[in-house]
């Protein structure tokens, strides 16, 4: 996890980095770390620029979709749900798909809670829940962010982002 007070470096560093390499991991990455920094109407620029270029039904493809459409939620301005649309384009019924159906609200999210049975599963299951419930008004959302950054995996871009989050938030 960079540290939440480098974010800003690091974008400079990734825009450096994509600018050589046109590689769409570092412009992935660009945008994740936007959102990071708390930037999330440039993060989703670049974002749509992965998405112009993605396999809507890939493994990125599919968790794109549900950053993406997390992130627009944090933008009023932005229609959020037409990344919700993207991560709904997979017919693979295995996960994250119980995350982009609770997303959709077709599922609750202790019932989501229910299907997440290992660690790496809670982690992106709280991220989503918490992210999902904050940026709609509902401060318990920081109760999953706040899990996620004790217990998630350390190597995941949602604890990440709940730790960047969570720090800009003062909570840290």
């Amino acid at each position: 996890c960079v540290k939440a007070h480098l974010y800003e470096e690091a974008v400079g560093y990734l825009r450096r980095q994509y600018a050589l390499s046109k590689s769409p991991a570092d412009l992935r990455m660009l945008g994740l770390t936007l959102f990071y920094a708390g930037k999330s109407a440039e993060s989703l620029a670049e974002l749509d620029k992965w998405i112009a270029t993605a396999d809507p039904l890939s493994h990125s493809g599919r968790y794109m979709g549900i950053h993406a459409y997390l992130i627009a939620m944090s933008v009023p301005v932005v229609d959020s749900g037409k990344y919700l649309a993207l991560a709904q384009k997979s017919d693979d019924a295995g996960w994250p798909r119980p995350c982009v159906d609770y997303l959709a609200g077709k599922m609750s999210a202790e019932a989501l809670l229910e299907l997440a049975t290992t660690n790496d599963k809670q982690t992106e299951a709280r991220s989503y829940i918490g992210f999902e419930r904050v940026f709609t008004g509902y401060r318990e959302g920081v109760e999953h962010l706040e899990w996620v950054r004790k217990n998630g995996n350390m190597h995941y871009v949602e604890t990440d982002a709940a730790v960047a989050y969570l720090w800009r938030e003062g909570k840290k």
